[in-house]
């Protein structure tokens, strides 16, 4: 089961944000997994239309792989106030595992 999170980033602001991994309490090892982010208008939205923000293009970066810390770089051009939602998942080959997901808040500056 994900955790659900609320996110408040800054209209247009170079953003980071700390992700944390775990199963049941535990800490996920992250090392050579792909990571992913997910930036959308709405739950709905499919992956394909949301914006992508993943380890392999440079948007989420290893702090601790073994802990499960990531940080994530968030351009200001994504962080528009039609976007309201969020997910983070890492993928090991075929299996996805959704560990942060919820509202997003764009706060208007």
């Amino acid at each position: 089961m994900s955790t659900l999170i609320k996110l408040r980033l800054r209209e247009n602001n170079y953003e980071e944000v700390t992700l944390t991994a775990s199963i049941s309490g535990i800490p996920r090892n992250i090392t050579g997994r792909l990571l992913e982010v997910y930036i959308k208008i709405d739950a709905n939205q499919s992956d394909d239309e949301a914006d992508r923000l993943a380890s392999d293009n440079g948007f989420i970066e290893i702090v601790d792989g073994s802990s499960g810390v990531a940080t994530l770089h968030v351009p200001g051009d994504v962080l528009t106030p039609n976007k309201t939602f969020w997910r983070y998942d890492v993928v090991d080959g075929n299996s996805r595992k959704t560990h942060i997901s919820g509202p997003l808040e764009v706060v208007n500056l």
